[in-house]
């Protein structure tokens, strides 16, 4: 699909070209959204003087309706034609990849063909600076599907490079009354997720589905029994709501499997 662009951020002082892309939606108004996290730092420099001086960058696509592999190939041509400050005589853009260095093309196969085949990110080792900027966003409340999804790559991807740097994922759900999700309550550690706002009848069933399990049942998880899921979700931080929707079933989290059972109170 013909859905990605070529973008540029200017200097709207001499309307000189400073940052060069490739994306598709709104991606490349992120960076001036995110100018005061920003991984690139004479990228975040510039971007923080233009707004210290009450001017905004100018931003524009430089072509657009292309196929994700003529979008990277297209940024590889323009970066290369402009040249980067840290990296080019004479450069003058703030980029620090071209887009190409951590590819691993298979030998045999057409570039076009593979590029084409692949979702953005994905498929290839993620660079340092890709690294930075999952790390910023996250840190910056940001969770991993809403990074995935502004990123264009798997949340598999996010945790990856999360984990990468040491950092400690949230945990999710274990919300109780008002404070769920599911009423649509925004999280205190995530000031972007709202929850999906359920109905007043479909909270009550929830809720009521979720106590039902603890009463006169046991909880077995990889061998040790509990009392109830509650006690399960407290002593293992696993969310009550998670262990309901998978009983008899096995888990993973945090790269350790959880075998969850049900056993009838004696």
């Amino acid at each position: 699909m013909k859905e990605y662009y070529i973008y540029a951020y200017k200097d709207p002082r001499n309307n000189e070209i400073k940052y060069i892309g490739k994306g598709k939606g709104d991606r490349m108004y992120t960076h001036w959204k995110r100018r005061h996290f920003h991984w690139n730092q004479l990228f975040k420099e510039f971007l923080i003087d233009l707004e210290s001086l009450s001017l905004e960058p100018i931003i524009e696509i430089m072509q657009s309706n292309l196929t994700n592999s003529e979008a990277y190939i297209n940024e590889f041509i323009e970066i290369k034609r402009y040249g980067r400050i840290l990296y080019d005589d004479d450069g003058i853009l703030f980029n620090i990849s071209t887009g190409f260095e951590s590819f691993n093309i298979p030998e045999g196969i057409n570039i076009v063909e593979y590029l084409d085949k692949r979702p953005h990110f994905n498929y290839k080792e993620l660079k340092e600076d890709e690294i930075n900027e999952i790390c910023t966003m996250y840190l910056d409340g940001n969770g991993l599907v809403s990074i995935a999804q502004e990123l264009s790559m798997g949340p598999g991807k996010i945790k990856e490079a999360l984990l990468k740097r040491g950092i400690e994922l949230r945990k999710r759900g274990g919300q109780d009354g008002s404070n769920n999700g599911m009423y649509g309550v925004k999280r205190e550690n995530n000031a972007f997720f709202t929850g999906k706002k359920h109905s007043k009848d479909s909270c009550e069933k929830i809720s009521k589905t979720l106590k039902s399990l603890d009463k006169g049942k046991h909880i077995k998880i990889n061998g040790v029994e509990f009392n109830s899921i509650k006690e399960a979700s407290e002593h293992l931080g696993i969310p009550a709501s998670t262990i309901g929707r998978y009983i008899d079933k096995t888990i993973i989290r945090d790269n350790v499997s959880y075998k969850i059972e049900k056993t009838i109170s004696q």
